[in-house]
């Protein structure tokens, strides 16, 4: 996972800029690219960046969108996750969309509900100040470290999802080499043949108990 979240900061220029808004922004391009790849392995869907889903055409899930389907599967058996997923899209949407807001000391003055991301950031984030002079920083990595939780929180999903897929996989594949094995030895002898004829027989031609005859 750290690889990975390693891999993706390099992609991207404004982590360490001190421009806010491009680092919220940037914050949320990186999640929503983890994101889709999440949905992808769970959907089934092999080239997400062209799909009509998840890819890149106008007619694609927004952010929004994709982040309800996460929330819908981490709801099951995880109550806080969404509820961050949730606050992050909302700083999200004011620093993307509201012209005035382009610092958290902005966000905090001019967005009316921003006492509750106060209060939130509070208790998700403890070892932070947010009452000190001028909390602006403590915002910003504080940000920082609810997109790295979410992001580690979408890959483990993913992994969540891929181990028992693999895993059955895995089993189905064992099968297939018993199988292959036994067929290879019993085709040494007549006898094994003849077996492997009967067994084939009784495949295309099942019998069943009386109690299964309609």
């Amino acid at each position: 996972m750290k690889n990975e979240l390693e891999n993706t900061l390099k992609k991207y220029k404004y982590f360490s800029n001190n421009d806010t808004r491009s680092f919220v922004v940037e914050c949320s391009v990186a999640l929503e690219s983890i994101v889709s790849i999440t949905l992808s392995y769970i959907l089934g869907i092999k080239d997400w960046e062209n799909s009509k889903s998840l890819g890149y055409s106008n007619g694609s899930l927004s952010f929004n969108q994709k982040v309800r389907l996460i929330q819908d599967i981490i709801e099951l058996n995880d109550k806080d996750t969404p509820k961050k997923f949730q606050e992050f899209m909302t700083i999200r949407n004011k620093f993307a969309h509201v012209e005035k807001i382009d610092s958290f000391n902005s966000y905090l003055e001019l967005f009316k509900n921003s006492n509750d991301t106060k209060n939130k950031f509070k208790r998700w984030f403890p070892k932070y100040d947010f009452e000190c002079e001028n909390p602006e920083e403590k915002y910003k990595k504080a940000f920082f470290n609810l997109f790295r939780e979410l992001f580690f929180k979408s890959i483990e999903l993913r992994e969540n999802y891929m181990v028992p897929k693999l895993v059955e996989k895995g089993l189905n594949l064992g099968k297939l080499a018993i199988y292959e094995y036994l067929q290879n030895e019993l085709n040494k002898s007549d006898s094994g043949k003849e077996i492997l004829k009967r067994a084939k027989d009784n495949a295309d031609y099942p019998t069943y108990p009386d109690s299964y005859n309609l």
